[in-house]
């Protein structure tokens, strides 16, 4: 890859059209389309060190994706209704999800597993929104 974005900047300036700033877009690694849910995605949260993702959906599960490559990491099944909102602890070692009828659920993000003793009070009372958020960017791309 570092090849790649190195011949591209050897490019003259009046040749960089269209394609020229989609190469170099796609040699960052910004361009990922995340595939898995099979509903629409309701709630949408960035990592605090932006390298993971996570989505709740009406299909009631909640995927975790690397930023990076669109990879999914995660399928978290424990819901009986749409997945209304998620979002991550400070540490980011933990999620918190809330369902269409006020369940929450903590999981801890290496195992995928429900944490049965998951403190909700440790997550902030407002997630920030994506739209707030630096990596906007890279998920206006997906």
């Amino acid at each position: 890859m570092a090849d790649a974005r190195e011949l591209l900047q050897k490019v003259p300036l009046q040749h960089r059209n269209f394609e020229w700033y989609l190469a170099r877009r796609q040699f960052k690694g910004s361009d990922v389309t995340l595939f898995g849910h099979t509903s629409s995605v309701v709630s949408v949260r960035f990592i605090p060190d932006g390298t993971r993702i996570a989505s709740g959906s009406s299909d009631k599960t909640i995927r975790l994706w690397d930023a990076s490559t669109g990879e999914e990491l995660h399928t978290l099944n424990g819901h009986t209704s749409i997945v209304r909102s998620v979002s991550f602890s400070s540490d980011g070692m933990r999620l918190l999800s809330r369902d269409a009828k006020g369940k929450k659920l903590v999981w801890a993000l290496e195992s995928g597993k429900v944490l049965p003793d998951g403190n909700v009070e440790e997550f902030p009372a407002k997630a920030p929104m994506v739209a707030g958020s630096r990596y906007l960017r890279t998920l206006m791309s997906c």
